[in-house]
Order: C-alpha cells, then sequence, then structure tokens
C-alpha cells in the first residue's frame, strides 16, 4: 500500500502535467546519475565511433546529465 501523502503528491502532479499540455507548454523531463572513479573497467564496448570510456582521468565521480521531451 502506498501512503496517501504520495498518493496526493502523484494525483497534483498528474493534474499539472495535463494542465500544462492543455496550455501547450513543453514538459521536459530531467535525470542524473554518477558512478565513482572505482567503477571502471579496463575493457568497454566501442561501436568504433568514438573512444571508450575505460578509466577516468581524475577522483571523484563522473556526473552524467539528460534531459529530453517529446520534440
Amino acid at each position: 500500500m502506498e501512503r496517501l501523502d504520495i498518493l496526493s503528491l502523484r494525483v497534483k502532479y498528474l493534474h499539472t502535467i495535463r494542465a500544462y499540455r492543455e496550455e501547450g507548454k513543453p514538459n521536459v523531463y530531467a535525470d542524473e546519475t554518477y558512478i565513482h572513479s572505482i567503477q571502471t573497467t579496463s575493457y568497454a564496448w566501442d561501436d568504433g565511433s568514438e573512444a571508450a570510456l575505460t578509466t577516468l582521468v581524475s577522483k571523484g565521480r563522473l556526473i552524467i546529465a539528460h534531459a529530453g521531451n517529446s520534440a
């Protein structure tokens, strides 16, 4: 079972998205993830068009961000 406060937030979100779509406003969805430098490997899949990422240049983490819409 889902908590009622979470369910309420989902319903509010869906109503907002529907209103934005009816107004013709674009919806942009964003996501972010990261990998730590110790999570690299000495081999990787590569399609030949660009060099594959096998090791990171610095210590820390590599942040990957993406945003997109239907256009």
